[in-house]
């Protein structure tokens, strides 16, 4: 139910403008998580899961055009940006959260066009 109420403000947490695709993680036995998805125009995608302190999550993603990303999870009504680009088309790094929380990678596309993403997170 806690999971559940942190991916809900996860979802919340963005604009009402804004029309959100929420997927939650799933590791599976392989211990990874991979994704390819087109986020529509002016779109947002939230991928989304609970990680425990201390747990080192090697991630990456590649899109046909640039994006508004970041890292992000909730306390309260607070936010916190643990990684935010303006634009970006890809990005490979090592995210090793502080605290534990559910925390969410979320892309943004233009308003002006379509992009297709490839996402591939691993602990």
């Amino acid at each position: 139910m806690k999971r559940r109420i942190g991916l809900l403000l996860c979802w919340l947490g963005i604009g009402a403008a804004q029309a959100a695709e929420l997927v939650t993680i799933d590791w599976g036995e392989a211990r990874r998580f991979e994704l390819q998805r087109r986020i529509e125009a002016g779109k947002v995608l939230e991928v989304c899961g609970p990680l425990p302190a201390g747990q080192a999550i090697d991630w990456q993603f590649v899109a046909d055009a640039p994006l508004a990303f970041n890292i992000h999870h909730h306390v309260g009504k607070q936010v916190y940006y643990a990684e935010r680009r303006a634009r970006t088309k890809t990005m490979t790094a090592r995210f090793t959260p502080v605290d534990a929380a559910d925390y969410c990678w979320m892309w943004t596309a233009p308003k002006t066009a379509a992009v297709q993403l490839q996402l591939l997170l691993r602990h």
